[in-house]
């Protein structure tokens, strides 16, 4: 029994990867251009003083207007825009978070990334940065969300990146000395690689990445983007599609509940063992990398007191 259960995880694991293998070769969709997301920005009013909330939210309801048809997203959206709006006042630097995975986790269930977002903050906090974390969640949780999210990573996500992206141009529309930084890894990586390809225009926009599947077109090459695929321990494995790897680590172990302090990649409820697939700000390689990015992109404040 313990034999055939082996042949199965490992069959699993088999048609998992190719499958992600052959994602990219997939034809994608009709997408929101930048162009358009720029268009969006350009229809919006700026005319009045952005202190007014009542005028942030009607701009808000505009926006969310022209990005869904149904009514019940519009009024979600324009909630959350508002609500993020409202939070980040007297902040410099917003940090967004963006799981892993197939985007059915959140920041409280995440085992890995909360000690990074903390190591970034108190880094900024050094260099005298207000910031604060906003979470943005690509996908449900359950088979639905997974499904989702699969056929998102078939288009590279054309209809979802462009909701964070939008998120984005309007907060630093009307917070004009505000910065963002996304954040994700693995599949988050990939997602906040497609939302700063939509804002390559902005310069206010950075992103932190880490284990970038790279049977996926690499991230835009820019001053203003980390891409970290070694931990600096273990070569990533799955970031570098190391298959026999993958099945030699799991060819003799089943599926867990619980991810492996070695690496490991959720599938539903489920994780497999991924050796070096595994991001912390205790491990060297990342918290070096992080902090280089932060001190070439993010000079110490002069003549201000961190709140």
């Amino acid at each position: 029994m313990k034999h055939k259960s082996s042949k199965v995880i490992l069959t699993l694991i088999i048609v998992i990867v190719i499958s992600l293998g052959l994602l990219p070769f997939c034809p994608s969709g009709e997408e929101l251009t930048a162009d358009d997301i720029q268009h969006y920005m350009d229809s919006l009013d700026s005319s009045q003083n952005s202190t007014n909330i009542n005028f942030i939210k009607e701009q808000a309801e505009k926006l969310a207007e022209m990005l869904f048809d149904d009514p019940v997203q519009a009024d979600e959206f324009a909630n959350e825009l508002t609500e993020i709006y409202l939070k980040t006042e007297n902040i410099d630097i917003v940090l967004v978070y963006n799981t892993g995975g197939f985007g059915g986790t959140t920041l409280a269930q995440d085992p890995e990334w909360p000690s990074i977002l903390d190591g970034i903050q108190e880094e900024l906090d050094e260099l005298w940065y207000n910031s604060t974390v906003i979470e943005h969640q690509r996908a449900e949780h359950g088979v639905i969300g997974f499904i989702g999210a699969l056929e998102g990573m078939m288009d590279y996500y054309p209809s979802k990146a462009p909701i964070l992206a939008t998120k984005v141009a309007f907060l630093t529309k009307y917070r004009p000395e505000l910065k963002v930084i996304t954040t994700g890894r693995c599949f988050g990586s990939l997602f906040s690689s497609k939302v700063m390809e939509l804002l390559e225009d902005n310069p206010r926009v950075y992103s932190i990445q880490a284990g970038h599947p790279c049977y996926f077109p690499p991230p835009p090459s820019s001053q203003r983007t980390v891409v970290i695929n070694d931990n600096g321990i273990t070569p990533d494995t799955k970031a570098s599609a190391d298959i026999w790897a993958i099945i030699e680590a799991n060819a003799t172990r089943l599926p867990t509940t619980s991810p492996s302090e070695k690496g490991s990649m959720q599938i539903l409820w489920w994780f497999i063992e991924t050796p070096g697939h595994i991001y912390t700000w205790e491990h060297l390689g990342v918290r070096s990398e992080i902090t280089h990015f932060i001190i070439q992109n993010f000079p110490r404040k002069e003549n201000a007191t961190a709140i």
